[in-house]
């Protein structure tokens, strides 16, 4: 399986990738990318099953990698990072599919056991999860 760590943070995006034991995870290539523009470069050349974005990044923020990345993949799974609970990005985000939401800082353990639950999930999984995710925001 492969992973897409996207966010325009480096220290955050460098945490990620080294900070965790993906091979573990069964996680066999982990790929990064500072912004929306760079991560489809790397989406399209990797094609990763799971993909971890910042929501608000210059270029092209994680809402439109998420739109654009259902258009060529419908079933990657995206996960939105965000650093402001605000209720409409991730009511959006879920709208456009996302599998889940990570507000920051991460917290690895919470983060670990969710890349873990969304390799598990079936498609009728995480409808029912992101119906579940979202009442908790409203």
């Amino acid at each position: 399986m492969k992973l897409l760590i996207v966010d325009d943070d480096e220290q955050i995006r460098s945490g990620m990738e080294q900070g965790i034991d993906w091979a573990a995870l069964d996680i066999e290539e982990v790929v990064t990318a500072s912004n929306g523009l760079e991560a489809m470069i790397q989406f399209t050349e990797h094609m990763p099953e799971i993909v971890v974005t910042d929501v608000r990044m210059p270029g092209m923020d994680g809402l439109e990698l998420l739109e654009r990345i259902k258009e060529i993949k419908s079933e990657t799974r995206v996960v939105i990072l965000s650093g402001y609970n605000e209720f409409e990005y991730l009511k959006k985000a879920i709208q456009l599919d996302a599998v889940d939401y990570e507000m920051k800082p991460i917290r690895v353990r919470n983060f670990i056991a969710l890349i873990q639950k969304i390799k598990e999930y079936s498609e009728a999984d995480i409808a029912g999860h992101l119906f579940s995710r979202l009442q908790e925001l409203d």
